[in-house]
């Protein structure tokens, strides 16, 4: 049995459900952020006065994790409004506020 995008019509009633994998990919992705975050305050904090430039090491992480995981969340409502899921159903439960944001 075959089956494609296209041809999968979504119930427009209710909206994209998300899964088990999906939301572990979000937390590993927001731990990356935090933990960017964490790194980037300790630098500004214990290296600030010998730092020449504003790209560092640490802004990379920080950057990088923002990047991510705003890339997961923006290809998981790309992937359902492609789907048929109108735009203001295409982001998982629990996951409506970074697009508001």
């Amino acid at each position: 049995m075959s089956a494609s995008i296209s041809s999968f019509r979504f119930d427009k009633t209710k909206a994209a459900g998300g899964s088990r994998r999906f939301d572990w990919a979000v937390v590993a992705l927001s731990g990356w952020l935090i933990g960017g975050i964490h790194l980037d305050a300790w630098a500004h904090h214990r290296v600030a006065a010998t730092l020449e430039t504003f790209f560092t090491p640490w802004h990379g992480v920080l950057y990088s994790g923002f990047l991510a995981l705003a890339g997961l969340l923006i290809g998981a409502a790309g992937f359902n409004a492609r789907r048929g899921v109108p735009w203001g159903l295409a982001v998982p439960p629990g996951s409506g506020r970074w697009a508001a944001g």
